[in-house]
């Protein structure tokens, strides 16, 4: 039976072409060196920096993902699914928050505080609005904004559900 090298890894190679005897299987050590040829021909990656998902959860037609991207940027990925006048729709939001402004986001849905996060210029805006806690329970209403230039704008309001709630607040951002 032949050996598969394709299913090696690159260290599992170098073993075997150590310990192979050549006079006995050229054909196998021919084989065997193409394999390894082949594999320092791959570029390396890269970048070193791999990004790490803190937060992916869904409630309530909510589904919220924070991403660590680098040391200090934290993308926010939340979409909503909700039902307009005869079908669903479903919209996505996405905002770059450094750490901050992103525990400082925590917070302000922790405390309730009427406020506004994300980013805007004058081609584009991404932003959450924060309503001012005024009921006993243990959800937040939000309205999700988001502008093209002059192209239009959209507004969503969405409640954000306890479950998911709790979770965010017991993340811990380092």
């Amino acid at each position: 039976m032949e050996p598969k090298y394709e299913n090696y890894s690159f260290e599992e190679l170098l073993d075997v072409r150590k310990h192979i005897d050549k006079d006995a299987f050229p054909e196998r050590s021919e084989k065997l060196e193409i394999e390894i040829k082949l594999r320092q021909s791959i570029p390396k990656r890269i970048s070193t920096v791999d990004t790490v998902t803190i937060i992916d959860i869904e409630d309530t037609g909510v589904h919220l993902k924070i991403i660590k991207k680098t040391e200090d940027c934290f993308l926010f990925q939340l979409s909503i699914t909700y039902n307009f006048i005869i079908s669903y729709q479903k919209t996505w939001y996405e905002m770059e928050f450094s750490k901050l402004a992103l525990l400082t986001l925590i917070n302000d849905l922790r405390e309730g505080n009427q406020s506004w996060h994300g980013n805007s210029n004058i081609w584009s805006a991404n932003k959450i609005f924060i309503k001012k806690l005024n009921h006993p329970f243990h959800f937040r209403d939000v309205r999700l904004y988001r502008r093209w230039f002059i192209l239009g704008f959209n507004i969503v309001p969405t409640s954000l559900s306890g479950n998911l709630l709790g979770v965010l607040y017991r993340v811990e951002i380092e």
